[in-house]
């Protein structure tokens, strides 16, 4: 069984929620549901360390979609008005934002070869595009780097093959990593909307079976 130490901290936007400890909560965006715990802890795929670079987070939407999406499952007991396609096309919208105005990419596109996610990775890539442009005309701001904008659409797939591919090859399957990502969901549910005062710690601990969460002093 792993163990994972989780702390109550007040994010960069001013929400408190769950940190895995030892992640830079001042410029991350604190876990204020289950889902998106288990997301930090499953599916971002290169570990805690990683979360926020831009090649890490389409990774974990590669593995995102390879785990729930694909199923329709985003968030458990929730009816979606758009598509998970559509949903993962906003996320790719929004880095594309971040990159337009000069987050920063690794130079180099990975080398993957073909994975049978990857009718379903381009119609998420097109929405996003689509979804950029629509914003980009909204904003009416030119000044952006169209080459790098360019070089982030090309990062899309590959990184989400590998994201995909990452999490199989860590859990052993699609269905082990689900079974621990939605263990994770309900053992943190209780938690999750607590009256946090900020200080709170608690360990997480899980396998593919169960999963339970407890305060620690």
């Amino acid at each position: 069984m792993r163990h994972i130490r989780l702390i109550a901290r007040e994010d960069r936007n001013g929400l408190t929620g769950l940190f895995v400890q030892g992640m830079n909560y001042a410029e991350l965006d604190v876990a204020t549901s289950g889902e998106m715990l288990a997301h930090d802890i499953i599916e971002h795929v290169n570990g805690k360390d990683e979360i926020g670079s831009i090649e890490d987070e389409l990774q974990a939407l590669g593995a995102l979609w390879a785990l729930r999406a694909r199923h329709g499952e985003l968030r458990r007991g929730e009816v979606m008005w758009v598509t998970p396609e559509e949903a993962i096309g906003h996320d790719l919208s929004a880095m594309a934002t971040e990159v337009y105005f000069g987050a920063y990419i690794p130079p180099k596109i990975p080398r993957t070869y073909a994975h049978y996610f990857d009718e379903s990775f381009e119609i998420i890539l097109a929405e996003g595009q689509e979804l950029f442009e629509r914003e980009l005309r909204y904003m009416q701001d030119d000044d952006g780097d169209t080459k790098q904008l360019e070089h982030y659409w090309n990062m899309v797939i590959p990184n989400m093959r590998i994201g995909a591919r990452k999490l199989k090859r860590q859990h052993g399957s699609f269905e082990a990593a689900a079974r621990k990502f939605w263990n994770i969901r309900e053992a943190a549910h209780r938690y999750i909307d607590a009256n946090y005062s900020g200080f709170e710690t608690y360990r997480l601990s899980f396998d593919e079976n169960n999963a339970y969460m407890e305060e620690v002093f």
